[in-house]
């Protein structure tokens, strides 16, 4: 995040990273998976009192060693530490860069590991849930997580912001999981995620994660143009930020146009995107009428997480409004296998599109495609 801040850098999510070993061998092989030109690899081993962290920053294409450090100090002061990587990177890829901004990216770091630790472990949870046959097990290990950290470390904002997200994914898909199932539409689970983004954005003031999740919140509470505006924010705060998330209250708002680049530029600093992503780069191709390329990108939505139901629907319609029905059937019939309650009515007609014509262009192709009314 921190080197982010550099307009000279364009940096591939960390989320995309967190499939890859830290060697050299490792690192040149993730840097030709996502498209990087140089990965930053490196360890942190540490005991009761004392860390020990290592960095790297390693050529992709040659797997040569630009820069390395290690650094040994107490393990209550790892921002020390992040402080010499980030200082050391900069200086070796950006050094004309000025250096206010690696000081600016250094606030708000965490004073407990224990914390950040499992902030990470949660957020790999959260990400990955829709890869598991047990999604809703996932978000509440995540969750567990997430509450322990607040005890340790109630002031560190992150922990908040994926907080509020455990409750958001709950309030949004029907996890099929005992201890979730009253949060699916629930108005208390949507709510109490909002107070947790919010939460976030009081204690960071200037974090661009917690604003963008502010705005992620504020979409599924139906309140499009704030979204976009904590989004927008999120943005001016840092230009790097990979977020694919302010496409979707764009193309509610009837702004598929922009959302489209938007959604596109975050896949490529973030090659192994969220199927959320995915699914809404296929929205915004289906409003504009460009079936053919919602088809494709719908496709691989369901071929990572093949139970996402909320795809599978867009895809339907898209075989349908392309005059492939047989391909549009067994795509309601894999939607309605994953969420046999789904009705048109309450589903689509339920969406916030500001624009008229976006709701019809929908509804129509889900009616035709054949999904009960």
């Amino acid at each position: 995040a921190a080197l982010a801040r550099y307009h000279a850098l364009a940096v591939i999510a960390r989320s995309s990273s967190f499939h890859f070993g830290a060697g050299a061998e490792e690192a040149a092989h993730a840097g030709k998976a996502l498209g990087a030109r140089y990965v930053l690899a490196g360890s942190v081993r540490h005991d009761a009192a004392n860390a020990h962290v290592t960095a790297t920053l390693v050529d992709a294409a040659s797997g040569a060693r630009v820069w390395t450090k290690r650094i040994d100090g107490r393990k209550d002061d790892l921002l020390a530490a992040r402080t010499a990587i980030v200082d050391g990177v900069a200086e070796a890829l950006v050094y004309e860069s000025d250096r206010a901004q690696a000081a600016d990216g250094r606030r708000g770091a965490p004073a407990s590991s224990e914390a950040y630790d499992r902030e990470l472990l949660a957020r790999q949870l959260i990400r990955r849930r829709g890869e598991s046959d047990h999604p809703g097990a996932a978000v509440l290990a995540a969750r567990r997580l997430l509450e322990r950290a607040v005890t340790e470390q109630p002031d560190y904002a992150p922990v908040y912001s994926a907080l509020s997200e455990t409750y958001r994914a709950a309030f949004v898909e029907h996890m099929r999981h005992p201890a979730l199932d009253g949060e699916f539409g629930s108005r208390d689970a949507i709510e109490r995620a909002y107070r947790l983004a919010a939460r976030a954005v009081a204690l960071d003031v200037g974090s661009a994660d917690a604003w963008a999740q502010l705005g992620w919140v504020l979409r599924w509470r139906l309140q499009l143009e704030d979204a976009i505006a904590a989004f927008e924010r999120a943005h001016a705060l840092n230009p790097n930020i990979v977020d694919a998330r302010l496409g979707e209250p764009l193309v509610l708002a009837g702004r598929a146009v922009e959302a489209v680049p938007i959604i596109e530029r975050a896949m490529r600093l973030d090659p192994l995107a969220s199927p959320e992503t995915i699914r809404s780069l296929g929205h915004a191709y289906y409003l504009l009428g460009d079936y053919g390329k919602a088809i494709d990108v719908l496709a691989r939505c369901v071929q990572r997480v093949p139970e996402f139901a909320s795809c599978h629907r867009l895809l339907a319609a898209a075989y349908f409004q392309a005059g492939r029905r047989d391909a549009a059937a067994g795509h309601v019939a894999a939607a309605m296998r994953a969420a046999p309650e789904w009705t048109i009515g309450t589903g689509a007609l339920t969406m916030p599109y500001r624009r008229q014509e976006d709701l019809d262009r929908v509804v129509a192709g889900l009616r035709g495609a054949g999904f009960p009314q």
